[in-house]
């Protein structure tokens, strides 16, 4: 806390009371030699102590002995004055601009304002403590603590303001080592505290308002000449902890071209629409955890190019529908020929990235977006609010794991959205929609090859207009070798698991449903146009409006074991162009309609049970014989009608 002038000066006098008893006093084995007003009597000298005191003045020389004694008095104050704030030499306005060229122990002993670089460290070993007092900056370009080309510097205690266009930076931190700051507030400035080349920074309680940037360690990354590689890490261990940045315009926090650094305890308040709140760009092993971001901003945390990334037990509110949670998205490296044309462009990848127990909640238009990631574990996260998807995984995403989260969307367009991407896994998670627009689907999935989706719930709320609900899962063309297991999609999606016709993305092969339950769908549980190869086993299939299985199109698709009851119209419709596609071991009662419909006859119908369907046993199975010969060496089995 700041002292008032009142508490200055009652500070003072308690002092000058003090120093004046401890010069003039009653004090044992002090030897004084100063007028006799009234007498008393003297005591023994202690052994080994000196004191500074006036000289001997007699009675006609009265005014200048109280000349020395006040001025005695006045030096005793300073000496605990600045004792009492630790530095041995004392920093006030008339010596500004001060250059700091002897290590050791400095104190700001009053306010100070200064028009250009207020203060600059140049020696190591420097400590300096500014009291509660505040550095004023009246210049756009002014800074108020540089600190250069040193090590072991510590800033602490104090204030830095700039405002109305003035002051560039709060503390700038050139090519040093091993800085410490701690508890200040730098306000107003272009960036509050901002590094370059440097190693070993702890900045920690501090706080940042109204700047462009609050804190930034390392340079932004710039396009130079050619074939120079622009990308390369150059500083280390930089930490900003236990700090509040607020009112922000650019970034709260950026790490630029840092490794083994991290943000941990922060928190941040945007105050624009274009506002990151944490940027980590070509950046490797660098962690943000426990970071707490809300207010307005486009990015709660961004990546660019970074390399082994934790992000954990963060909070990222959002509160404009354009905004992203957290951002994953390649970098760039361009190099330049003599005339100043791009000779060639490298594309760096987000790779190693781990985002655990975080939840990211309010407006928003993405809650995680991860273009061209590798290496990608999504785990324990909460993405609810109103947001258009959940998590996006786009442009040649691979080895990305979704596990053990929840979303939970209103006016939503997806939960999870995969997009040209290899190898991904959704397991343990569920996936929420409650929405009035039209096809909000749970999952969607285009050309992507090797997914699995595992051990997961969907659910979708019917849509209040009259247009078609979403899907749970939506396998849009180009999908090969994905995995629908142990997961159950119900509460009205349109249909449960629905390929669509590949006109437009291309085919879709060897698509697996084993052991889901699909309930309440408004169409059809599954619906399959056109896919090549595949499985759908062991799956409890219910309560659907319209056809619990449907095959349009297909070749080579195995119905088998499952429980189909209770549908609309048809337990398994094969249409005329479905062929090689084996029926067997399936219970399928109660359904409307018919049992089971099929045309073409290479499709293998056999030894399934089939009860109740329609008005009478004819409608259990439909345009196929009740015994058939599915191969060579297997025999006849009979399918079962009652």
């Amino acid at each position: 806390m700041k002292m008032t002038y009142r508490h200055a000066s009652l500070l003072g006098l308690l002092v000058s009371l003090w120093c004046f008893d401890y010069l003039f006093g009653q004090r044992p084995g002090v030897s004084r030699n100063i007028p006799t007003i009234a007498k008393s009597p003297m005591r023994a000298p202690r052994v080994g102590q000196n004191i500074v005191v006036p000289p001997t003045c007699s009675a006609s020389s009265l005014t200048d002995c109280c000349c020395a004694i006040i001025n005695a008095i006045n030096n005793c104050c300073n000496t605990i004055l600045a004792t009492t704030c630790g530095p041995v030499t004392q920093i006030h306005q008339s010596n500004i601009p001060y250059t700091i060229v002897t290590p050791g122990r400095y104190c700001i002993v009053e306010d100070l304002t200064s028009s250009a670089d207020a203060i600059t460290v140049l020696a190591r070993g420097v400590d300096i403590d500014a009291h509660f007092h505040t550095i004023t900056l009246t210049d756009p370009h002014a800074i108020g603590i540089l600190v250069e080309q040193t090590s072991d510097v510590s800033v602490h205690g104090g204030f830095i303001r700039g405002g109305n266009g003035h002051g560039a930076v709060g503390i700038m931190l050139d090519t040093s080592n091993n800085i410490s700051i701690n508890n200040m507030s730098l306000e107003g400035t272009t960036t509050g505290i901002l590094t370059f080349t440097c190693s070993g920074i702890v900045v920690e309680n501090c706080t940042c308002e109204n700047n462009v940037t609050g804190i930034q360690f390392g340079q932004t990354f710039t396009l130079t000449s050619e074939l120079e590689n622009t990308t390369a890490t150059i500083g280390h261990e930089c930490i900003a902890q236990n700090c509040i940045i607020t009112n922000f315009t650019a970034q709260g926090i950026a790490l630029n071209q840092l490794s083994n650094s991290f943000v941990q305890d922060v928190i941040l308040r945007g105050s624009t629409e274009q506002a990151q709140h944490i940027l980590i760009n070509y950046c490797d092993h660098c962690c943000v955890v426990g970071a707490k971001t809300e207010s307005l901003g486009a990015i709660g945390i961004a990546v660019t190019a970074g390399q082994a990334i934790k992000i954990a037990d963060c909070f990222i509110f959002l509160e404009q529908n354009s905004a992203i949670g957290i951002s994953l998205v390649p970098g760039l490296d361009v190099f330049f020929d003599n005339d100043g044309g791009a000779s060639d462009v490298l594309i760096y990848q987000v790779g190693g990235i781990v985002i655990q127990d975080t939840i990211v909640s309010g407006s928003f238009t993405e809650g995680i977006h991860a273009n061209g990631c590798y290496k990608l574990t999504l785990d324990g996260l909460q993405i609810f609010g109103n947001g258009n998807i959940g998590i996006n995984l786009t442009k040649a995403c691979y080895d990305v794991q979704i596990l053990n989260s929840a979303i939970t969307l209103q006016f939503a367009e997806s939960g999870i959205s995969v997009n040209n991407s290899n190898t991904i896994a959704i397991e343990n998670s569920t996936i929420t929609l409650v929405s009035s627009i039209a096809e909000a689907n749970g999952v969607e999935i285009l050309n992507t090859t090797h997914m699995v989706i595992k051990n997961s719930i969907i659910t979708l709320n019917v849509p209040t207009t009259d247009l078609p609900g979403g899907d749970g899962i939506v396998l849009l063309g180009g999908v090969k070798n994905c995995i629908v297991q142990d997961c159950v999609i119900d509460n009205y999606p349109q249909v449960g698991i629905l390929s669509l016709n590949p006109d437009l993305y291309g085919p879709t092969f060897d698509i697996v449903v084993n052991n889901c339950v699909i309930h309440n769908a408004l169409d059809d549980g599954i619906t399959f146009s056109a896919v090549v190869g595949g499985t759908i086993q062991n799956c409890d299939l219910a309560f659907t409006n319209s056809n619990a299985i449907e095959l349009i199109g297909c070749t080579n698709i195995a119905v088998l074991n499952n429980v189909i009851q209770n549908n609309g119209n048809i337990g398994i419709v094969l249409d005329a162009f479905t062929n090689n596609c084996p029926v067997r071991d399936n219970t399928i009662s109660g359904n409307v309609l018919n049992g089971l419909t099929n045309i073409n006859a290479s499709n293998a119908i056999y030894h399934n049970f089939a009860n109740a369907n329609g008005v009478s046993a004819a409608d259990n199975y439909v345009g196929v014989p009740l015994v058939v010969t599915p191969g060579p060496g297997i025999g006849a089995l009979e399918n079962i009608s009652q």
